[in-house]
């Protein structure tokens, strides 16, 4: 088959604007290697190009890598998602410019996974409460009645933050700070809504299990705590996203349509239903693969939505 038969094929399964632009960028170089008709110059080129932005992304990992290392010995049950989270960040932004925010993004995942995973298979429910309060109010001295595996992670979500205002502050952008905590606050209610939902059966409808995921979604974190990092971010386009667009939310739904359809095993434990195709499937009393498909169908309106919405995008957020 010819190169430009095989770019047709994949595009047509893998659609560029629905994947990472590193990935299709490392796929076009295969394809342009097979045309007869190429410039070689022009190939070995965009070889070297791509090797050396991929370089400095290795230092990113290796960076955020360290960061990590020095905590995970409190937490042996939160997954170290570091390499994944980094590949999330060369999809927000891959060019060399942009260092600060992929590691920014890569270590608030992370911040997320730990503080996921406590609330979802650690936590108690006395627990997350007490934590999700405290972290309301933003104070070192709430640490106090907290368990001592909580002071920690208390710590290290204050010291992240205490940087990133730095950070903020030295880019001209401290008015990005109280919306990167404000949202950090919200999140942690996400989670504490999910919490109850599992270990104390309180099954919510499941327009309601949606409506939390918007949070209790990476996106709304990624993008508060990404802004010192971003050479033209203005204080209207932080309003903009505290508002909670459309897009925002798109984007957020879309994600958690297609973790909840792609990550489903099936599994049921303690007769506590995990996820959102399971409440789906009892709200509406319909079969796994009845489920699947009405997520795959929403998942394909959310990016609908997607699309809609992308022109009310600030021009400053698509730097």
């Amino acid at each position: 088959s010819s190169p430009l038969e095989d770019q047709v094929k994949r595009a047509l399964v893998h659609p560029i604007h629905r994947g990472s632009l590193r990935i299709h960028t490392h796929n076009y170089i295969s394809f342009y290697e097979k045309d007869k008709t190429g410039n070689d110059l022009l190939l070995k080129l965009s070889k070297l190009d791509f090797n050396y932005v991929q370089n400095m992304h290795k230092r990113d990992i290796c960076q955020v890598s360290r960061w990590w290392n020095e905590l995970k010995s409190s937490f042996p049950y939160v997954r170290d998602r570091i390499a994944e989270a980094c590949l999330w960040g060369t999809t927000f932004h891959f060019e060399p410019q942009y260092s600060y925010v992929r590691k920014t993004i890569a270590k608030t995942i992370q911040i997320l996974t730990m503080l996921d995973e406590t609330y979802d298979i650690y936590a108690t429910v006395e627990e997350a409460d007490l934590f999700t309060e405290s972290l309301q109010r933003w104070n070192i001295d709430e640490i106090h009645p907290l368990p001592d595996y909580m002071k920690i992670i208390y710590r290290i979500i204050l010291s992240t933050y205490e940087d990133y205002e730095r950070d903020a502050a030295e880019h001209g952008k401290l008015f990005a700070a109280p919306c990167a905590k404000e949202v950090m606050k919200q999140v942690c209610k996400a989670y504490n809504k999910e919490i109850k939902w599992t270990k104390r059966q309180e099954l919510p409808c499941f327009e309601e299990y949606i409506e939390n995921s918007v949070m209790a979604g990476c996106l709304f974190a990624i993008c508060s705590t990404t802004i010192p990092g971003m050479k033209y971010i203005t204080k209207e386009t932080v309003d903009w996203l505290m508002s909670v667009p459309k897009i925002v939310v798109a984007s957020s739904t879309l994600g958690r349509y297609l973790d909840d359809v792609n990550g489903y095993k099936g599994e049921i434990m303690e007769g506590k239903y995990l996820i959102g195709v399971d409440y789906y499937m009892k709200q509406h009393d319909v079969s796994l693969h009845e489920a699947k498909e009405k997520f795959i169908e929403l998942a394909e309106n959310e990016w609908k939505g997607l699309n809609k919405e992308w022109t009310s995008v600030p021009k400053d957020m698509l730097e």
